[in-house]
């Protein structure tokens, strides 16, 4: 939508009246509003910066125009001829959306808005058609520029190369510290529960903290005016979202679902009789690798209670997690004049979420207050055995590694902030968190880290809105936490800056400090798997994580076009990773017990810079948008590779996704393409003896794998009678059923066999693969 022409009237039989519109409670300003006249007549729409214009003649002066924004208050007001500008604030008033479909809705992901890209309802939906599991939110933000696509199995947002860790995850006010499902086409989070969303890449408002690489921030329907229930029954899962009033006032909305237990019956994932492979000579990283797919089981759920009495608002909400994986085979390897190797290789994993809050917000014309209480936990226990025996002619050879850890984190919290409106958009707050931790990792029964302490974290934190949202804008704010357990003050300021050089055209820039003590810190077993576990920060060995955020960008929208592009830069100082002292495969030692293995906890700093660069065009019955982020991330650990930088281990060059949703009438197509350049991993089989991690030449050793490369396509058709809503789909995941690797394990070395003319070693391993191609036929049906 483009601003009228602001011509000169003073001679005409005209007059244009001038309306900007702005939330009350944070004055941000309201973009495809609409003014209009009783006849509907004379109306127009708000633009990215809140204004609209409307050409009245001059004897419709003292004609009342009504202001109507979605999920906001109603209001009128009256055209005078000696007051053309008319500033608006409207307050909060959600009302029960229901699914958009995609010819519903324009300009459904804005980036003019706040410092983060906003997606409503609508293009919620639209992204989720392009998924096996078209429920899945996580995964549907994964499509957005600069959030990583390239792990089937992490459902998590991992922003610009940072870790999950880095992310604040935010559900009705409540911080959800790990959220994924495995195997990738799930995330613990429903879409049919959530109305809308916002993604924030650079600084973290100032009255949320304890991450440091940006939030997604989720939002479920505040009010409910109408019944209705959504079923969905797909070949993977099945859901129900239910909307129930019970009075003007008190509503209750839930949503839930469940997959079936052992969903694949693939090749390695239900090995129960010997298989036989055969191998040649092992000459390099990529032969004798076994594939294994795992199976899993999940259900989650949310729940709200609101009431609504007046400027007050009450929600009590709650949402719940839990997931099974379990991986499992046997396999005997037979080699040419070498004896037969059996490998037998367990892995159970069980985690889950519970979160719970109570909100009050309060909202007046000269204020807005908002308390939150809120508790949120996570767990997780792993398992892992791996047995493998060497049947020599003269003995047999027996090896074995068993891993054990388990791991929780716990918040207990207390938050109060008020907005003032009409100074300067004044924010001032607290927030008090009690923090809980136990982790405990054992290698071959014996405990090789182990934390078991609580915290308290106390925070005061202001902000004011500067200038005019038609022109130039700047955001100070300031964050002062305090560390109870450790006696430490962290002063963390932050500034966000906007300049609107045209009509459709925006400059902006942010820079930030932010502290994370809550950390996930990395860990490499003697397996060469990655796993990562929550630790409270101690000061000493588990370092408070400390990011700085910088970017620099612009954002045009014309018409139905949108591009955005942001240049970032990151640091963190703090960065940790837990590993073994000595990487490499040990050789098996008959039946003696495994000799001990030594783990360090290296500590360093991070660094990332790249640009973000976003396409959008969003027509009636075509959305699409192409993404491409360009980025360098890198680690640095004053005991490895001479404190020299290196890639970390989420460091993908280039990243491009391509999503495209086209509906005709009842018909609606989705298309999506995922492409990266390939991860970088430790080649443990080039290693031919234990060598000290701070002697590696990390140059000779690092390996990348393949890119990931991924095709998804989906279709629906939609049919609706009265009251009744029916949707069916169908979508192929990995259409070309494209082989990627989520990562690569070293098992053993096994020495040549009696005969053998080889003087290489043999390495047993497996590839874990990501999805195959995957279908899914899902149907929805429901009330409304």
């Amino acid at each position: 939508m483009v601003r009228s022409d602001f011509n000169s009237t003073s001679q005409s039989n005209e007059t244009i009246v001038h309306i900007n519109i702005a939330e009350q409670r944070d004055g941000y300003p309201i973009s495809y509003a609409t003014v209009y006249d009783e006849s509907k007549k004379y109306f127009a729409f708000t633009d990215e910066f809140g204004d609209c214009f409307i050409r009245l003649p001059k004897s419709k002066v003292g004609t009342m125009l009504r202001v109507h924004s979605l999920a906001h208050s109603e209001t009128t007001i009256q055209v005078t001829s000696d007051n053309k500008i008319h500033k608006i604030v409207l307050a909060d008033d959600p009302v029960k959306v229901i699914p958009l479909t995609i010819s519903s809705l324009k300009k459904r992901l804005n980036f003019m808005k706040g410092q983060g890209a906003s997606a409503s309802s609508g293009f919620l939906n639209a992204l989720t058609g392009a998924g096996v599991f078209p429920t899945d939110v996580l995964k549907s933000v994964q499509l957005m520029p600069g959030v990583s696509n390239t792990d089937d199995s992490r459902s998590s947002i991992r922003i610009r190369g940072a870790n999950d860790e880095a992310t604040l995850l935010l559900l009705d006010e409540m911080p959800v510290y790990k959220a994924d499902h495995f195997y990738g086409i799930f995330s613990s989070f429903n879409s049919r529960y959530i109305n809308e969303l916002t993604l924030l890449k650079n600084n973290i408002p100032v009255e949320y903290g304890g991450r440091t690489s940006g939030m997604l921030k989720m939002k479920s329907n505040a009010k409910i005016d109408s019944f209705d229930i959504l079923a969905d029954v797909n070949l993977l899962s099945t859901g129900i979202a239910i909307n129930l009033p019970l009075s003007k006032s008190l509503s209750v909305s839930m949503a839930g679902r469940k997959s079936y237990t052992d969903l694949f019956s693939t090749t390695f994932a239900k090995l129960q009789d010997k298989d036989s492979l055969s191998v040649e000579t092992r000459n390099n990283g990529l032969q004798n690798v076994i594939i294994s797919k795992p199976r899993f089981d999940f259900w989650d759920f949310n729940g709200k209670i609101s009431f609504n009495a007046g400027k007050h608002q009450f929600s009590l909400n709650s949402f719940i997690s839990k997931d099974v994986f379990d991986n499992q085979y046997f396999i005997s390897i037979l080699q040419p004049n070498r004896p037969a190797t059996d490998e037998n290789f367990s892995q159970y994993n069980d985690w889950e979420n519970k979160s719970f809050g109570l909100s009050h917000v309060y909202n007046s014309k000269k204020v807005a207050i908002s308390t939150n209480f809120y508790t949120t936990r996570y767990y997780s226990g792993y398992d892992v055995f791996s047995d493998v025996l060497r049947f020599d002619p003269m003995e047999t050879i027996r090896d074995s590694a068993h891993i054990f850890n388990t791991n929780s984190i716990e918040d207990n919290g207390v938050k109060i902030s008020a907005r003032i409106p009409g100074w300067y958009n004044t924010l001032l707050g607290a927030e008090h968190i009690r923090h809980f931790n136990y982790l405990n990792i054992e290698n071959d029964q014996q405990s090789i880290f182990k934390v078991d302490k609580s915290g308290n974290e106390t925070s005061l934190f202001a902000s004011l809105d500067l200038g005019k949202s038609t022109t130039w804008q700047v955001m100070p704010s300031i964050r002062y936490n305090y560390l109870h357990y450790l006696a430490e003050g962290y002063f963390l300021p932050q500034i966000h800056a906007t300049y609107n050089i045209q009509t459709g055209l925006k400059a902006k820039a942010s820079a930030g400090r932010h502290l994370q003590n809550v950390r996930l810190f990395e860990h490499e077993n003697v397996l060469g798997q990655k796993q990562q576990f929550f630790v409270l920060a101690n000061g000493s060995n588990v370092p408070v994580g400390i990011g700085q955020n910088l970017m620099l960008g612009a954002t045009w929208s014309k018409n139905n076009f949108t591009i955005d592009f942001e240049a970032f830069y990151r640091t963190l100082d703090g960065a940790v990773n837990h590993a073994t002292s000595a990487p490499g495969l040990r050789p098996p030692k008959g039946n003696k017990p495994n000799p001990a293995t030594s783990f360090r906890l290296f500590q360093g700093e991070s660094r990332v810079q790249g640009v973000d660069l976003t396409l959008v065009y969003d027509s009636k019955n075509l959305v699409s948008m192409l993404t491409y982020t360009l980025s360098k991330a890198e680690n640095r650990f004053p005991e490895i590779f001479s404190n020299q930088y290196f890639p970390s281990s989420d460091d993908s060059r280039h990243q491009l996704k391509f999503f495209n949703t086209y509906s005709f009438k009842k018909v609606e197509f989705t298309l999506t393409y995922s492409g990266a350049t390939g991860r970088p991993y430790l080649d443990l089989s080039n290693l031919d003896r234990m060598i000290d991690r701070r002697n590696l030449n990390l140059n000779k050793y690092i390996q990348k794998l393949s890119d990931y490369h991924r095709i998804d396509l989906s279709a629906s058709y939609k049919m609706n009678f009265k009251h009744w809503y029916t949707q069916i789909g169908f979508t192929v995941f990995n259409l070309f059923d494209r082989v990627n690797v989520k990562y690569r394990q070293f098992i053993y070395q096994l020495p040549p066999g009696q005969g053998s003319n080889s003087q290489q070693n043999t390495i047993v391993g497996s590839d874990i693969s990501q999805l195959e191609r995957t279908y899914n036929l899902t149907f929805s049906f429901g009330w409304k």
